[in-house]
C-alpha cells in the first residue's frame, strides 16, 4: 500500500500563488521492467528529452525507484546552469511558490507524477543545465541542454 506524506518544505518561497497542503495518490506509477533498473538499487532522476529548444516550457523527468521501500517527494525543484565557475542556481521569480503536496513512488517502480519542471519563466539561454529534486531525503539531479 502506498503512503503519501504531507511535506513541509522549509525552502519554499513566498508567493502570491495559493499554497495547498493535500496528499496526492500516485496514479502513473509503472513497475520497472528493465533488469538493470531493478537491480541497481539507487534512486535516479531520468530526464525524457535531454535537448530542449529555448521555446520549450517543460522539462519532463521520471523518478526511478529500484529500492525495496516507498520513497516520498514534493513538487519543489531547482534548476542550475553550468558555468566556468561550476554549477550556479538559476534564481526564482519572487512571485513563484510551491504546492505543498506529498507524492510517493512504490518499490521497484517509477513515476512522472509531480516531476514536470516548468522552465519557460526562467528565459533560459542556450547552455547546459541540470534539474535537481529532493526524493526520499536525497538530492537527485540530471542534466539537460537548451539548444
Amino acid at each position: 500500500m502506498m503512503c503519501a506524506a504531507i511535506f513541509s518544505l522549509s525552502s519554499c518561497h513566498q508567493s502570491t500563488r495559493k499554497m495547498t497542503m493535500e496528499a496526492e495518490p500516485t496514479t502513473d506509477t509503472e513497475p520497472l521492467t528493465d533488469s538493470t533498473e531493478v537491480t541497481t538499487g539507487t534512486l535516479r532522476l531520468a530526464i525524457a528529452d535531454k535537448h530542449l529548444a529555448t521555446l520549450d516550457n517543460i522539462v519532463q523527468a521520471r523518478i526511478v525507484n529500484p529500492t525495496d521501500t516507498t520513497v516520498e517527494y514534493g513538487e519543489e525543484y531547482h534548476i542550475e546552469r553550468e558555468t566556468a565557475d561550476g554549477w550556479q542556481e538559476v534564481p526564482w521569480s519572487d512571485d513563484y511558490g510551491w504546492n505543498l503536496v506529498g507524492y510517493g513512488v512504490k518499490p521497484h517502480s517509477s513515476t512522472m507524477q509531480g516531476t514536470a519542471a516548468q522552465i519557460d519563466f526562467f528565459h533560459l539561454a542556450p547552455g547546459h543545465y541540470r534539474l535537481s529534486k529532493e526524493v526520499g531525503g536525497e538530492i537527485l539531479s540530471n542534466g539537460f541542454y537548451i539548444d
